[in-house]
């Protein structure tokens, strides 16, 4: 997992008050439980813009969607090979994080 990079001049944050003023911060709500809510609506939002751009970029690169992909791969001459499989590994990630969030947006709906 990478390792979290915290800004320089990111505010401290030591007590819950902290906490409040920072949620304010970024999303301009006073009421810590709205702050919180918009602040992973938001946060939701840009992750599957961000999944959904590589799973564009996968199916632009192999010229299928994933799960021809993972039906036909495997009939492939190649299909063992390393760099076929990290491919897999990968663009599967993706589509079982943008489901996750898919189902976590129509909870939260």
């Amino acid at each position: 997992m990478q390792q979290l990079h915290i800004p320089k001049n990111f505010p401290r944050i030591e007590t819950f008050s902290d906490i409040s003023q920072v949620m304010h911060l970024f999303s301009k709500e006073t009421n810590p439980g709205k702050a919180l809510a918009a602040i992973l609506t938001d946060y939701v939002r840009m992750k599957m813009y961000w999944l959904k751009t590589e799973n564009a970029r996968y199916e632009s690169k192999w010229g299928l969607d994933f799960f021809q992909f993972e039906k036909d791969s495997a009939k492939w001459e190649n299909a063992g090979a390393y760099e076929l499989e990290k491919e897999y590994y990968a663009w599967s990630t993706v589509i079982s994080e943008l489901q996750f969030y898919k189902d976590l947006q129509e909870k939260w709906s």
